[in-house]
Protein backbone atom coordinates (compact mmCIF):
# COMPACT_ATOMS: atom_id res chain seq x y z
CA UNK A 1 0.00 0.00 0.00
CA UNK A 2 1.67 3.22 -1.17
CA UNK A 3 -0.09 5.79 0.99
CA UNK A 4 0.07 3.84 4.26
CA UNK A 5 3.54 2.43 3.45
CA UNK A 6 2.58 -1.14 4.27
CA UNK A 7 2.73 -4.63 2.81
CA UNK A 8 -0.42 -6.69 3.40
CA UNK A 9 -0.78 -10.47 3.41
CA UNK A 10 -4.08 -12.16 2.53
CA UNK A 11 -5.29 -15.74 2.31
CA UNK A 12 -6.32 -17.00 -1.11
CA UNK A 13 -9.73 -18.37 -0.14
CA UNK A 14 -11.71 -15.40 1.09
CA UNK A 15 -8.89 -12.84 0.78
CA UNK A 16 -8.98 -12.13 4.49
CA UNK A 17 -6.19 -10.00 5.92
CA UNK A 18 -3.64 -12.17 7.72
CA UNK A 19 -1.16 -9.51 8.68
CA UNK A 20 0.66 -6.34 7.70
CA UNK A 21 4.23 -5.13 7.78
CA UNK A 22 4.87 -1.44 8.30
CA UNK A 23 7.57 -0.01 6.06
CA UNK A 24 9.70 3.03 6.64
CA UNK A 25 9.22 4.34 3.12
CA UNK A 26 7.10 4.13 -0.02
CA UNK A 27 7.05 0.64 -1.60
CA UNK A 28 8.25 0.59 -5.22
CA UNK A 29 8.38 -3.12 -5.98
CA UNK A 30 7.74 -6.56 -4.54
CA UNK A 31 8.60 -10.13 -5.52
CA UNK A 32 8.66 -13.49 -3.74
CA UNK A 33 11.59 -15.87 -3.49
CA UNK A 34 11.29 -18.99 -5.62
CA UNK A 35 10.21 -21.11 -2.65
CA UNK A 36 7.92 -18.42 -1.23
CA UNK A 37 9.74 -18.41 2.10
CA UNK A 38 10.48 -14.70 1.96
CA UNK A 39 9.32 -11.57 0.16
CA UNK A 40 11.63 -8.92 -1.29
CA UNK A 41 10.43 -5.31 -1.19
CA UNK A 42 12.08 -2.15 -2.51
CA UNK A 43 11.19 1.22 -1.03
CA UNK A 44 12.00 4.88 -1.58
CA UNK A 45 12.36 7.74 0.91
CA UNK A 46 14.49 6.28 2.35
CA UNK A 47 15.82 3.92 -0.31
CA UNK A 48 16.09 0.38 1.01
CA UNK A 49 15.82 -3.27 0.06
CA UNK A 50 13.84 -5.29 2.59
CA UNK A 51 13.41 -9.02 3.09
CA UNK A 52 10.16 -9.98 4.83
CA UNK A 53 9.16 -13.26 6.46
CA UNK A 54 5.54 -13.79 5.28
CA UNK A 55 4.74 -16.14 8.17
CA UNK A 56 5.97 -13.86 10.94
CA UNK A 57 4.98 -10.63 9.11
CA UNK A 58 8.37 -9.28 10.01
CA UNK A 59 11.30 -7.58 8.28
CA UNK A 60 14.23 -9.97 8.76
CA UNK A 61 16.89 -8.21 6.68
CA UNK A 62 17.34 -4.80 5.12
CA UNK A 63 20.00 -2.68 3.51
CA UNK A 64 20.38 0.82 2.13
CA UNK A 65 19.97 1.10 -1.63
CA UNK A 66 20.56 3.57 -4.44
CA UNK A 67 18.30 6.42 -5.52
CA UNK A 68 15.02 5.33 -7.10
CA UNK A 69 15.46 1.65 -6.27
CA UNK A 70 12.60 -0.44 -7.68
CA UNK A 71 11.57 -3.56 -9.60
CA UNK A 72 13.26 -6.36 -7.62
CA UNK A 73 13.95 -9.65 -9.42
CA UNK A 74 14.91 -12.84 -7.58
CA UNK A 75 17.45 -15.26 -9.09
CA UNK A 76 17.19 -18.62 -7.31
CA UNK A 77 20.08 -20.27 -9.18
CA UNK A 78 22.60 -17.60 -8.20
CA UNK A 79 20.94 -16.56 -4.92
CA UNK A 80 20.81 -12.97 -6.10
CA UNK A 81 18.41 -10.05 -5.93
CA UNK A 82 18.55 -7.64 -8.87
CA UNK A 83 17.10 -4.14 -8.62
CA UNK A 84 16.77 -1.14 -10.91
CA UNK A 85 18.14 2.16 -9.64
CA UNK A 86 16.02 4.51 -11.69
CA UNK A 87 17.67 7.88 -11.08
CA UNK A 88 21.39 7.02 -11.34
CA UNK A 89 20.49 4.81 -14.35
CA UNK A 90 22.04 1.63 -12.98
CA UNK A 91 21.15 -1.96 -12.12
CA UNK A 92 22.52 -3.63 -8.99
CA UNK A 93 22.84 -7.19 -7.71
CA UNK A 94 22.77 -8.17 -4.03
CA UNK A 95 23.45 -11.42 -2.24
CA UNK A 96 19.99 -12.68 -1.26
CA UNK A 97 21.21 -14.12 2.06
CA UNK A 98 23.28 -11.19 3.30
CA UNK A 99 22.06 -8.28 1.13
CA UNK A 100 25.69 -7.44 0.48
CA UNK A 101 26.13 -5.62 -2.86
CA UNK A 102 27.71 -7.77 -5.57
CA UNK A 103 27.84 -5.57 -8.67
CA UNK A 104 26.36 -2.44 -10.23
CA UNK A 105 26.11 -1.86 -13.98
CA UNK A 106 25.25 1.41 -15.74
CA UNK A 107 22.45 1.19 -18.28
CA UNK A 108 21.05 4.12 -20.29
CA UNK A 109 18.14 6.01 -18.76
CA UNK A 110 15.52 5.41 -16.09
CA UNK A 111 15.42 1.63 -15.72
CA UNK A 112 12.20 0.84 -13.85
CA UNK A 113 11.38 -2.77 -14.77
CA UNK A 114 13.32 -5.95 -15.44
CA UNK A 115 12.89 -9.65 -16.11
CA UNK A 116 15.36 -12.53 -15.96
CA UNK A 117 15.90 -15.05 -18.74
CA UNK A 118 16.99 -17.71 -16.23
CA UNK A 119 17.85 -20.23 -18.96
CA UNK A 120 20.59 -18.00 -20.39
CA UNK A 121 21.37 -15.81 -17.39
CA UNK A 122 20.36 -12.59 -19.14
CA UNK A 123 18.57 -9.74 -17.37
CA UNK A 124 16.39 -7.64 -19.68
CA UNK A 125 16.14 -4.00 -18.57
CA UNK A 126 14.11 -1.46 -20.59
CA UNK A 127 15.24 2.17 -20.50
CA UNK A 128 12.00 4.13 -20.19
CA UNK A 129 13.19 7.30 -21.93
CA UNK A 130 15.39 8.11 -24.89
CA UNK A 131 19.02 9.23 -24.74
CA UNK A 132 18.72 10.88 -28.17
CA UNK A 133 17.86 14.44 -29.22
CA UNK A 134 14.16 14.83 -29.92
CA UNK A 135 14.42 17.07 -33.00
CA UNK A 136 14.90 14.24 -35.47
CA UNK A 137 12.60 12.06 -37.53
CA UNK A 138 13.14 9.00 -35.35
CA UNK A 139 13.60 8.80 -31.59
CA UNK A 140 14.47 5.44 -30.06
CA UNK A 141 14.60 3.89 -26.63
CA UNK A 142 16.57 0.74 -25.90
CA UNK A 143 16.41 -2.42 -23.82
CA UNK A 144 19.69 -3.25 -22.08
CA UNK A 145 20.74 -6.90 -21.73
CA UNK A 146 22.99 -7.78 -18.79
CA UNK A 147 24.80 -11.10 -18.35
CA UNK A 148 24.31 -11.91 -14.66
CA UNK A 149 26.86 -14.75 -14.85
CA UNK A 150 29.52 -12.15 -15.72
CA UNK A 151 28.82 -9.67 -12.93
CA UNK A 152 26.17 -7.84 -14.89
CA UNK A 153 28.29 -7.17 -17.98
CA UNK A 154 26.18 -5.45 -20.61
CA UNK A 155 25.78 -7.75 -23.61
CA UNK A 156 23.94 -5.35 -25.89
CA UNK A 157 21.26 -2.68 -26.16
CA UNK A 158 18.31 -3.63 -28.35
CA UNK A 159 17.22 -0.51 -30.22
CA UNK A 160 13.43 -0.45 -30.25
CA UNK A 161 11.25 0.98 -32.97
CA UNK A 162 11.00 4.77 -33.03
CA UNK A 163 8.28 6.09 -30.71
CA UNK A 164 8.31 3.19 -28.23
CA UNK A 165 8.57 4.36 -24.63
CA UNK A 166 7.09 4.09 -21.12
CA UNK A 167 7.75 0.40 -20.53
CA UNK A 168 5.99 -1.45 -17.73
CA UNK A 169 5.34 -5.19 -17.39
CA UNK A 170 7.62 -7.94 -18.71
CA UNK A 171 7.40 -11.73 -18.66
CA UNK A 172 9.27 -14.81 -19.85
CA UNK A 173 7.33 -17.53 -21.68
CA UNK A 174 7.01 -20.92 -19.94
CA UNK A 175 9.50 -22.47 -22.38
CA UNK A 176 11.97 -19.67 -21.64
CA UNK A 177 12.39 -18.70 -25.29
CA UNK A 178 10.36 -15.48 -25.55
CA UNK A 179 10.31 -12.23 -23.60
CA UNK A 180 7.11 -10.16 -23.63
CA UNK A 181 7.48 -6.42 -23.07
CA UNK A 182 4.58 -3.99 -22.61
CA UNK A 183 4.96 -0.40 -23.74
CA UNK A 184 3.42 2.71 -25.20
CA UNK A 185 3.94 3.71 -28.83
CA UNK A 186 3.94 7.47 -29.41
CA UNK A 187 3.16 8.66 -32.94
CA UNK A 188 4.84 12.01 -32.46
CA UNK A 189 5.30 12.43 -36.21
CA UNK A 190 1.57 13.18 -36.57
CA UNK A 191 -0.11 16.48 -35.71
CA UNK A 192 -2.43 16.08 -32.73
CA UNK A 193 -5.65 17.18 -34.43
CA UNK A 194 -7.47 13.90 -33.71
CA UNK A 195 -7.33 10.88 -31.40
CA UNK A 196 -9.25 8.21 -33.34
CA UNK A 197 -7.49 5.20 -34.87
CA UNK A 198 -4.64 5.34 -32.35
CA UNK A 199 -3.54 8.63 -33.88
CA UNK A 200 -1.35 9.78 -30.99
CA UNK A 201 -0.65 6.95 -28.56
CA UNK A 202 -1.33 3.23 -28.73
CA UNK A 203 -0.51 0.17 -26.65
CA UNK A 204 1.70 -2.69 -27.77
CA UNK A 205 3.45 -5.85 -26.66
CA UNK A 206 6.84 -6.60 -28.16
CA UNK A 207 8.06 -10.20 -28.25
CA UNK A 208 11.82 -10.74 -28.10
CA UNK A 209 13.50 -13.96 -29.23
CA UNK A 210 15.58 -14.90 -26.18
CA UNK A 211 17.98 -17.08 -28.18
CA UNK A 212 18.68 -14.47 -30.86
CA UNK A 213 18.28 -11.54 -28.44
CA UNK A 214 16.33 -9.66 -31.09
CA UNK A 215 12.78 -8.44 -31.60
CA UNK A 216 10.60 -11.17 -33.08
CA UNK A 217 7.40 -9.18 -33.58
CA UNK A 218 5.39 -6.24 -32.25
CA UNK A 219 1.65 -6.66 -31.78
CA UNK A 220 -1.03 -4.03 -30.98
CA UNK A 221 -3.19 -4.43 -27.90
CA UNK A 222 -5.90 -1.95 -28.92
CA UNK A 223 -9.10 -2.61 -30.84
CA UNK A 224 -9.88 -0.74 -34.07
CA UNK A 225 -12.15 1.87 -32.48
CA UNK A 226 -11.25 1.53 -28.81
CA UNK A 227 -7.91 1.80 -27.07
CA UNK A 228 -6.47 -0.46 -24.38
CA UNK A 229 -4.33 2.19 -22.74
CA UNK A 230 -1.55 1.74 -20.20
CA UNK A 231 -0.72 -1.98 -20.37
CA UNK A 232 0.92 -2.48 -16.99
CA UNK A 233 1.48 -6.16 -16.15
CA UNK A 234 1.79 -9.32 -18.24
CA UNK A 235 2.04 -13.09 -17.74
CA UNK A 236 1.64 -16.25 -19.76
CA UNK A 237 -0.62 -19.00 -18.53
CA UNK A 238 1.40 -22.10 -17.57
CA UNK A 239 0.56 -23.87 -20.85
CA UNK A 240 1.97 -20.95 -22.85
CA UNK A 241 -1.16 -20.62 -24.98
CA UNK A 242 -2.74 -17.56 -23.38
CA UNK A 243 -1.28 -14.15 -22.62
CA UNK A 244 -2.75 -12.10 -19.78
CA UNK A 245 -2.34 -8.31 -19.74
CA UNK A 246 -3.85 -5.83 -17.30
CA UNK A 247 -4.55 -2.35 -18.68
CA UNK A 248 -4.33 0.29 -15.97
CA UNK A 249 -5.83 2.98 -18.20
CA UNK A 250 -9.08 1.19 -19.06
CA UNK A 251 -9.40 -1.05 -15.96
CA UNK A 252 -9.47 -4.32 -17.85
CA UNK A 253 -7.68 -7.64 -18.09
CA UNK A 254 -6.94 -8.90 -21.59
CA UNK A 255 -7.18 -12.67 -21.98
CA UNK A 256 -5.48 -13.29 -25.32
CA UNK A 257 -5.46 -16.49 -27.36
CA UNK A 258 -1.89 -15.90 -28.42
CA UNK A 259 -1.59 -18.79 -30.85
CA UNK A 260 -4.62 -17.62 -32.84
CA UNK A 261 -3.53 -13.97 -32.79
CA UNK A 262 -0.07 -14.72 -34.13
CA UNK A 263 -1.30 -17.18 -36.75
CA UNK A 264 -3.76 -14.63 -38.17
CA UNK A 265 -1.46 -11.60 -38.13
CA UNK A 266 0.34 -10.55 -41.29
CA UNK A 267 3.85 -9.33 -40.58
CA UNK A 268 6.17 -7.04 -42.50
CA UNK A 269 9.55 -7.67 -40.96
CA UNK A 270 8.85 -7.68 -37.24
CA UNK A 271 5.93 -5.27 -37.50
CA UNK A 272 2.26 -6.00 -38.02
CA UNK A 273 1.01 -4.72 -41.37
CA UNK A 274 -2.23 -3.05 -42.48
CA UNK A 275 -3.29 -0.48 -39.87
CA UNK A 276 -1.71 -2.77 -37.29
CA UNK A 277 -4.56 -5.26 -37.65
CA UNK A 278 -6.28 -4.30 -34.42
CA UNK A 279 -9.29 -6.29 -35.61
CA UNK A 280 -7.34 -9.56 -35.24
CA UNK A 281 -6.62 -8.86 -31.59
CA UNK A 282 -10.29 -8.09 -31.01
CA UNK A 283 -11.50 -11.45 -32.32
CA UNK A 284 -9.15 -13.59 -30.24
CA UNK A 285 -9.09 -11.58 -27.03
CA UNK A 286 -11.48 -11.02 -24.13
CA UNK A 287 -11.41 -7.62 -22.41
CA UNK A 288 -12.61 -8.26 -18.87
CA UNK A 289 -13.37 -5.43 -16.41
CA UNK A 290 -11.31 -5.85 -13.23
CA UNK A 291 -13.88 -4.48 -10.80
CA UNK A 292 -11.86 -1.41 -9.87
CA UNK A 293 -9.71 1.44 -11.11
CA UNK A 294 -6.08 1.20 -12.15
CA UNK A 295 -5.14 -2.50 -12.32
CA UNK A 296 -1.35 -2.61 -12.11
CA UNK A 297 -0.56 -6.18 -11.10
CA UNK A 298 -2.13 -9.61 -10.92
CA UNK A 299 -1.47 -13.18 -9.85
CA UNK A 300 -2.69 -16.49 -11.22
CA UNK A 301 -4.36 -19.03 -8.94
CA UNK A 302 -5.03 -22.04 -11.17
CA UNK A 303 -7.63 -20.75 -13.66
CA UNK A 304 -8.43 -17.66 -11.62
CA UNK A 305 -6.70 -14.32 -12.03
CA UNK A 306 -6.50 -12.01 -9.01
CA UNK A 307 -6.04 -8.40 -10.09
CA UNK A 308 -4.93 -5.59 -7.77
CA UNK A 309 -6.69 -2.30 -8.58
CA UNK A 310 -4.40 0.53 -7.50
CA UNK A 311 -6.70 3.51 -7.05
CA UNK A 312 -9.72 1.69 -5.62
CA UNK A 313 -7.67 -0.47 -3.23
CA UNK A 314 -9.50 -3.67 -4.08
CA UNK A 315 -8.96 -7.06 -5.69
CA UNK A 316 -10.90 -8.35 -8.67
CA UNK A 317 -11.06 -12.12 -9.13
CA UNK A 318 -11.72 -13.39 -12.67
CA UNK A 319 -12.27 -17.04 -13.62
CA UNK A 320 -10.83 -17.62 -17.11
CA UNK A 321 -12.88 -20.77 -17.57
CA UNK A 322 -16.12 -18.82 -17.14
CA UNK A 323 -15.50 -16.58 -20.16
CA UNK A 324 -17.82 -17.07 -23.15
CA UNK A 325 -16.50 -18.76 -26.26
CA UNK A 326 -16.71 -15.58 -28.35
CA UNK A 327 -15.64 -12.06 -27.48
CA UNK A 328 -17.54 -8.97 -28.58
CA UNK A 329 -14.92 -6.42 -29.64
CA UNK A 330 -14.41 -3.68 -28.72
CA UNK A 331 -16.86 -4.14 -25.85
CA UNK A 332 -15.85 -5.65 -22.52
CA UNK A 333 -16.71 -9.30 -22.01
CA UNK A 334 -19.59 -9.79 -19.61
CA UNK A 335 -18.60 -12.17 -16.84
CA UNK A 336 -18.74 -12.29 -13.06
CA UNK A 337 -15.92 -10.47 -11.30
CA UNK A 338 -15.76 -10.93 -7.56
CA UNK A 339 -14.28 -7.97 -5.72
CA UNK A 340 -12.69 -7.72 -2.29
CA UNK A 341 -12.06 -4.38 -0.59
CA UNK A 342 -8.60 -4.14 0.92
CA UNK A 343 -9.08 -0.81 2.64
CA UNK A 344 -12.84 -0.24 2.97
CA UNK A 345 -12.54 2.73 5.32
CA UNK A 346 -10.22 4.72 3.06
CA UNK A 347 -11.55 7.50 0.85
CA UNK A 348 -9.59 9.22 -1.88
CA UNK A 349 -8.35 12.73 -1.21
CA UNK A 350 -8.80 15.31 -3.95
CA UNK A 351 -5.11 14.86 -4.81
CA UNK A 352 -5.57 11.07 -5.08
CA UNK A 353 -8.63 11.57 -7.27
CA UNK A 354 -6.64 13.91 -9.47
CA UNK A 355 -3.91 11.32 -9.91
CA UNK A 356 -6.58 8.73 -10.72
CA UNK A 357 -8.14 10.97 -13.38
CA UNK A 358 -4.69 11.85 -14.74
CA UNK A 359 -4.08 8.12 -15.33
CA UNK A 360 -7.59 7.27 -16.54
CA UNK A 361 -7.93 6.69 -20.29
CA UNK A 362 -11.68 6.15 -19.86
CA UNK A 363 -11.90 9.95 -19.77
CA UNK A 364 -10.60 10.19 -23.34
CA UNK A 365 -12.51 9.68 -26.56
CA UNK A 366 -12.43 5.97 -27.47
CA UNK A 367 -10.12 5.35 -24.48
CA UNK A 368 -6.87 5.71 -26.43
CA UNK A 369 -4.81 7.58 -23.87
CA UNK A 370 -4.66 9.37 -20.56
CA UNK A 371 -2.48 12.29 -19.53
CA UNK A 372 0.39 9.91 -18.73
CA UNK A 373 0.62 9.09 -22.45
CA UNK A 374 2.84 12.18 -22.75
CA UNK A 375 3.43 12.99 -19.07
CA UNK A 376 4.46 9.77 -17.28
CA UNK A 377 4.50 10.40 -13.52
CA UNK A 378 3.45 13.96 -14.35
CA UNK A 379 6.81 14.61 -15.99
CA UNK A 380 7.88 14.39 -19.65
CA UNK A 381 8.22 11.63 -22.26
CA UNK A 382 11.32 13.15 -23.90
CA UNK A 383 9.53 13.50 -27.24
CA UNK A 384 8.62 16.43 -29.51
CA UNK A 385 4.93 16.84 -30.41
CA UNK A 386 3.15 19.07 -32.90
CA UNK A 387 0.26 20.49 -30.87
CA UNK A 388 -2.33 22.59 -32.66
CA UNK A 389 -2.47 25.34 -30.02
CA UNK A 390 0.31 27.44 -31.57
CA UNK A 391 0.36 26.60 -35.27
CA UNK A 392 1.24 23.52 -37.29
CA UNK A 393 4.58 21.99 -38.24
CA UNK A 394 6.46 23.35 -35.22
CA UNK A 395 7.15 20.37 -32.98
CA UNK A 396 8.18 21.13 -29.41
CA UNK A 397 9.51 19.03 -26.55
CA UNK A 398 7.13 17.84 -23.83
CA UNK A 399 7.51 19.77 -20.58
CA UNK A 400 7.42 18.34 -17.09
CA UNK A 401 4.36 19.48 -15.15
CA UNK A 402 6.23 19.78 -11.85
CA UNK A 403 5.43 23.22 -10.38
CA UNK A 404 3.61 24.19 -13.57
CA UNK A 405 0.87 25.79 -11.46
CA UNK A 406 3.49 27.93 -9.73
CA UNK A 407 5.26 29.11 -12.87
CA UNK A 408 2.85 30.57 -15.45
CA UNK A 409 2.57 30.89 -18.39
CA UNK A 410 2.15 27.29 -19.56
CA UNK A 411 3.59 25.65 -22.70
CA UNK A 412 7.03 26.59 -24.03
CA UNK A 413 5.56 29.35 -26.21
CA UNK A 414 3.54 30.71 -23.30
CA UNK A 415 0.41 30.18 -25.39
CA UNK A 416 -1.60 29.17 -22.29
CA UNK A 417 -1.83 31.82 -19.54
CA UNK A 418 -1.52 29.30 -16.70
CA UNK A 419 -1.58 25.60 -15.86
CA UNK A 420 -5.26 25.63 -14.91
CA UNK A 421 -6.10 26.78 -18.43
CA UNK A 422 -3.68 24.22 -19.90
CA UNK A 423 -5.24 21.32 -17.96
CA UNK A 424 -8.68 22.10 -19.31
CA UNK A 425 -7.35 22.69 -22.82
CA UNK A 426 -5.58 19.34 -22.65
CA UNK A 427 -8.81 17.57 -21.72
CA UNK A 428 -10.57 19.15 -24.70
CA UNK A 429 -7.80 19.05 -27.31
CA UNK A 430 -5.70 16.00 -26.35
CA UNK A 431 -8.22 13.68 -24.68
CA UNK A 432 -10.94 15.02 -27.01
CA UNK A 433 -13.62 14.99 -24.36
CA UNK A 434 -15.75 17.67 -22.63
CA UNK A 435 -14.29 19.18 -19.48
CA UNK A 436 -15.72 17.93 -16.20
CA UNK A 437 -14.80 20.70 -13.76
CA UNK A 438 -14.64 18.38 -10.74
CA UNK A 439 -12.13 16.20 -12.57
CA UNK A 440 -10.13 19.21 -13.78
CA UNK A 441 -9.93 20.69 -10.28
CA UNK A 442 -8.79 17.34 -8.91
CA UNK A 443 -6.06 17.15 -11.57
CA UNK A 444 -4.98 20.66 -10.57
CA UNK A 445 -4.73 19.50 -6.96
CA UNK A 446 -2.67 16.44 -7.92
CA UNK A 447 -0.23 18.45 -10.01
CA UNK A 448 0.10 21.08 -7.29
CA UNK A 449 0.89 18.35 -4.77
CA UNK A 450 3.75 16.86 -6.81
CA UNK A 451 7.14 17.34 -5.20
CA UNK A 452 10.61 16.99 -6.72
CA UNK A 453 12.61 13.81 -6.33
CA UNK A 454 15.94 14.53 -4.58
CA UNK A 455 18.74 14.64 -7.11
CA UNK A 456 20.86 11.46 -7.22
CA UNK A 457 23.89 13.73 -7.59
CA UNK A 458 23.58 15.09 -4.06
CA UNK A 459 26.13 13.85 -1.52
CA UNK A 460 24.39 13.02 1.75
CA UNK A 461 21.65 15.42 0.75
CA UNK A 462 24.00 18.31 0.03
CA UNK A 463 25.69 19.80 -3.03
CA UNK A 464 29.04 18.21 -3.85
CA UNK A 465 32.20 20.29 -3.95
CA UNK A 466 32.01 20.38 -7.75
CA UNK A 467 28.36 21.43 -7.63
CA UNK A 468 29.23 24.28 -5.26
CA UNK A 469 31.77 25.51 -7.82
CA UNK A 470 29.03 25.34 -10.43
CA UNK A 471 26.68 27.30 -8.17
CA UNK A 472 29.20 30.15 -8.00
CA UNK A 473 29.48 30.21 -11.80
CA UNK A 474 25.69 30.01 -12.17
CA UNK A 475 25.29 33.05 -9.92
CA UNK A 476 28.06 35.05 -11.65
CA UNK A 477 26.42 38.07 -13.30
CA UNK A 478 28.94 37.95 -16.16
CA UNK A 479 27.81 34.43 -17.07
CA UNK A 480 24.17 35.46 -16.79
CA UNK A 481 22.30 32.28 -15.79
CA UNK A 482 20.87 33.92 -12.68
CA UNK A 483 19.34 36.77 -14.68
CA UNK A 484 16.53 34.50 -15.91
CA UNK A 485 16.77 31.48 -13.61
CA UNK A 486 16.28 32.94 -10.14
CA UNK A 487 13.99 32.69 -7.14
CA UNK A 488 12.31 29.68 -5.58
CA UNK A 489 11.55 28.05 -8.93
CA UNK A 490 14.59 29.29 -10.88
CA UNK A 491 12.54 31.10 -13.53
CA UNK A 492 11.60 34.69 -14.34
CA UNK A 493 8.37 33.37 -15.94
CA UNK A 494 9.13 35.36 -19.10
CA UNK A 495 9.80 34.62 -22.76
CA UNK A 496 13.24 35.10 -24.31
CA UNK A 497 14.98 34.62 -27.64
CA UNK A 498 17.89 32.33 -26.76
CA UNK A 499 18.95 31.77 -30.36
CA UNK A 500 17.50 28.29 -30.82
CA UNK A 501 14.54 29.01 -33.13
CA UNK A 502 14.57 27.59 -36.65
CA UNK A 503 12.43 28.30 -39.72
CA UNK A 504 9.74 25.76 -38.76
CA UNK A 505 9.20 27.58 -35.45
CA UNK A 506 7.96 30.77 -37.14
CA UNK A 507 6.44 33.03 -36.02
CA UNK A 508 7.77 31.94 -32.60
CA UNK A 509 11.28 33.00 -31.63
CA UNK A 510 10.95 33.49 -27.86
CA UNK A 511 10.53 30.69 -25.33
CA UNK A 512 9.28 30.53 -21.77
CA UNK A 513 12.03 30.23 -19.16
CA UNK A 514 11.59 26.77 -17.59
CA UNK A 515 12.09 25.96 -13.95
CA UNK A 516 15.39 24.20 -13.35
CA UNK A 517 14.01 22.08 -10.52
CA UNK A 518 14.53 18.42 -11.45
CA UNK A 519 16.46 19.43 -14.56
CA UNK A 520 18.69 16.43 -13.88
CA UNK A 521 15.85 14.20 -15.19
CA UNK A 522 14.20 16.30 -17.92
CA UNK A 523 16.53 15.78 -20.92
CA UNK A 524 16.51 16.46 -23.80
CA UNK A 525 16.56 20.22 -23.30
CA UNK A 526 15.41 23.43 -25.02
CA UNK A 527 12.11 24.03 -26.79
CA UNK A 528 12.92 21.49 -29.49
CA UNK A 529 14.70 18.86 -27.42
CA UNK A 530 17.85 19.42 -29.46
CA UNK A 531 20.25 19.42 -26.49
CA UNK A 532 20.87 15.96 -25.03
CA UNK A 533 22.82 17.31 -22.06
CA UNK A 534 23.07 20.57 -20.15
CA UNK A 535 26.60 20.82 -21.54
CA UNK A 536 25.01 20.93 -25.01
CA UNK A 537 22.70 23.74 -23.84
CA UNK A 538 25.72 25.80 -22.78
CA UNK A 539 27.97 25.01 -25.75
CA UNK A 540 26.80 23.60 -29.09
CA UNK A 541 23.31 25.13 -28.74
CA UNK A 542 24.57 28.52 -27.54
CA UNK A 543 26.88 29.58 -30.34
CA UNK A 544 25.47 33.12 -30.46
CA UNK A 545 25.80 33.56 -26.68
CA UNK A 546 22.13 34.53 -26.35
CA UNK A 547 21.62 31.92 -23.64
CA UNK A 548 24.17 33.19 -21.14
CA UNK A 549 27.80 34.08 -21.75
CA UNK A 550 29.40 30.65 -21.65
CA UNK A 551 32.08 30.64 -24.36
CA UNK A 552 34.77 31.60 -21.82
CA UNK A 553 33.99 28.63 -19.56
CA UNK A 554 36.19 25.54 -19.57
Amino acid sequence: FRNSREVGFYDTDGFRLLGKVQLGGTPTGITPSADGKFIIVTQNTPEKILVIDPKQFKIIRQTEAQSGVCAPVFDAERDRIYVCNRWPHTVSAYNADTLEPVWTTPVLREPASAVLDAKRGILYVPNRLTIEPANQDQVHTRISLLDVSQNGKKVKDIRMESGINDYHGMAVSPDGNTIAVLHNYSKFFQTTFQIEWAWMNSSYVTFIDAEKQAVRYIIPLDDVIRGAASPWAVEWTPDGKTLLVCHAGVHELSVINLEEVISHMQFQGNRVSYIDQHEVMGVYRHRVPTGGNGPRSFAQLDTKVVVANFFTDNLGVIDRTALPAQSNPPNPTKTEVKTYALNPDYSLTIENRGEMYFNDAMLSKQNWQSCIGCHPDGRADGINWDLVNDGLGNLKNTKSLLYSHKTPPAMVTGIRPDAEYAVRSGIRAILFTPVDEEQAQAMDAYLKAMRPVPSPYLVKGELSAKALEGKDIFEDSEVGCIQCHFGTYFTDQSLHDVGTAVADDAPHTDWDTPTLIECWRTAPYLHDGSAVTIMDVLTTRNKDQKHGHTDQLT
